[in-house]
């Protein structure tokens, strides 16, 4: 055993990147290895991987996860973006206690035995991105658990909806006492900076301010951006609105602040 040890890491490069590989593979799979390769060091990843509904690895979705952590908080994160923890930034402008649950990742279509359905990623919108951070809304809830999901009121998802195969139905099956389901338009890109808009100001403030030019000068409005070429023109949320209960909603309007103050 000890000849072939010495083999493998002392004579031989091609088994060395093999057993590289197995242990960085390994390592996935116990939930501890961010999809850019970076290691977790945080306390919550379980060395005992459980599957999701694509597939996923649900130990990494635990990764991304914080449930309320002081007297008075009723908010949960899954923040899989890794930059500026939105827990924080939710903080920073007062929102603490507002039965929410918040939502910041990719999301795209996912290719699944009964045809495509919308998934919530860890990393790039990329159809070549592995399939281990890749989620379902029931993996989201099965997170929660049923009775911290019927406790929420508001929903407020960041990530894209390019395909359209966003299914309020299908959350609310599994949220079911949602009154407010913030998600971006059908066949839009997500942004950081609207969707921080839906979380900061109110509603009839964020349709003025995106229905003015994106540039202009005293007198004079521009109806193109400057400086950048081909950017996105800025698109907001929308909040879907139900009654307790019900199955349709019963209105349909930009998402904003003022909808997070709920019960």
């Amino acid at each position: 055993m000890r000849r072939k040890l010495f083999y493998w890491f002392g004579t031989s490069r091609r088994p060395v990147r093999f057993a590289l590989t197995w242990l960085f593979g390994v390592s996935l799979l116990a939930g501890c290895v961010r999809p850019d390769g970076a290691v977790w060091s945080g306390g919550r990843c379980s060395h005992y991987p459980v599957w999701g509904e694509y597939g996923g690895n649900l130990n990494l979705l635990r990764c991304f996860y914080t449930p309320p952590q002081v007297s008075g908080e009723s908010n949960y994160f899954i923040d899989m973006q890794g930059d500026e923890p939105l827990r924080n930034f939710a903080f920073a402008h007062g929102l603490t206690n507002n039965h929410a649950l918040f939502v910041l990742c990719h999301g795209r279509a996912i290719d699944t035995p009964t045809g495509p359905r919308y998934g919530f990623l860890a990393g790039k919108n990329d159809r070549n991105e592995n399939a281990a951070a890749a989620f379902s809304i029931q993996d989201i809830a099965g997170l929660l658990g049923p009775v911290n999901a019927s406790q929420i009121h508001n929903l407020v998802l960041a990530s894209c909806n390019r395909e359209n195969m966003l299914c309020p139905a299908e959350i609310r099956a599994y949220f079911p006492n949602v009154t407010n389901l913030t998600h971006a338009l059908p066949e839009t890109d997500a942004q950081l900076n609207t969707f921080h808009h839906a979380l900061t100001y109110p509603a009839r403030d964020i349709d003025f301010l995106y229905e003015m030019p994106d540039t202009f000068t005293l007198g004079v409005f521009e109806l193109k951006k400057s400086g950048k070429r081909g950017a996105r023109k800025l698109i907001p949320y929308v909040a879907e609105l139900y009654l307790p209960g019900a199955k349709k909603p019963f209105s349909r309007q930009t998402a904003g602040r003022e909808l997070l103050q709920g019960p």
